[in-house]
């Protein structure tokens, strides 16, 4: 029984342990993908996004007639840069040696100096070279950057894509060995438990309730109910407590039988005491009139005495 106990709880520790193992490998991998999402994908996005805006808002500064207009454009132009360079420096950490993210930096460090160059232009009215570097310089470098931009996305996608697939396959592989884990504890337990059982109804001989029953009507003194010991087998407990039943049934027998024979005895002995109580009183009596006689011819003897005694005082003085 200590070893059936004592497997089931093995194969649940190796469950435990396995299904831990498994648990914190998908966790790396996720933890994995969503460090990729973090420190790359979401910074990339954030600076295509803010190159997008600078060329939005500084083909507005030039198409706006307003100097105050064209000069806020200017300005968030100036905040579009300082968004891109912030999340290239969170790229820098993640991508410091990837040989594409250095050429899009590379570029980016040339169109922000670029981008100078329409504060100038605006200034000092110089629209027309301001109009020829938008669609000379600056609109060619900033699809060119966007283009290798989309690349490297593509490269981090696909790698991001494979760590989830692997999250997955971690995943999958890790579920379908806890379920057949989970399967193979339960079929342990359930034949642990029916082999208990087995074991146990052979050692009781019946169910417990029945042999508990039993034991109650024995402790009782009720031994005249029969054990039923039809599926037991001889080293049962059920057989042995009918045995026992049995035996307690003929040594309470012998001792009744021993109890009439001395209660019998007993009446004898009452019987006979009384008739030699009454054949001793009548002795007494007996005896009580053999002592009045004694007395009465002790008497009679110191009467004689006497008068022998005064024949012989008569006697002598004659």
């Amino acid at each position: 029984m200590y070893g059936a106990f004592a497997l089931v709880v093995l194969v649940t520790l190796v469950l435990a342990v396995f299904a831990i193992g498994r648990v914190s490998g998908i966790g790396d991998a996720l933890t994995a993908a969503d460090s990729l999402r973090r420190t790359r994908l979401e910074p990339l996005y954030d600076l295509r996004e803010a190159l997008d805006q600078t060329g939005i808002a500084a083909r507005n500064a030039f198409i706006f007639s307003d100097a105050a207009e064209a000069m806020r454009e200017l300005d968030l132009v100036d905040q579009q840069v300082g968004i891109y360079q912030a999340a290239l420096a969170k790229l820098d950490l993640a991508l410091q040696g990837d040989a594409q993210y250095l050429k899009i930096r590379t570029e980016l460090e040339t169109m922000t100096r670029e981008l100078q160059r329409p504060r100038k232009y605006r200034t000092t009215g110089q629209m027309d070279a301001f109009g020829s570097f938008l669609v000379q310089d600056c609109s060619p470098l900033r699809r060119k950057i966007v283009a290798d931009v989309d690349v490297l996305l593509k490269q981090l996608q696909a790698e991001s894509a494979r760590a989830g697939a692997a999250a997955g396959e971690s995943a999958g592989s890790a579920r379908w060995t806890i379920a057949g884990l989970s399967a193979l504890c339960v079929l342990l337990a359930a034949a642990i438990g029916l082999a208990l059982t087995r074991s146990l109804l052979r050692e009781l001989g019946g169910e417990p309730a029945y042999a508990s029953s039993v034991a109650h009507a024995i402790a009782r003194g009720e031994l005249q109910h029969s054990v039923d010991t039809r599926r037991s087998r001889p080293s049962s407990l059920l057989a042995a407590m009918s045995a026992m039943r049995d035996s307690l049934s003929g040594i309470v027998g012998k001792v009744r039988s021993g109890t009439d024979a001395i209660a019998s005895a007993s009446a004898d002995i009452a019987t006979g005491n009384l008739d030699l109580s009454r054949r001793t009183e009548a002795q007494a009596a007996e005896l009580a009139q053999v002592a009045g006689a004694m007395k009465a011819l002790i008497a009679s003897v110191r009467r004689n005495a006497a008068y022998a005694a005064e024949a012989s005082r008569l006697a002598s003085a004659a």
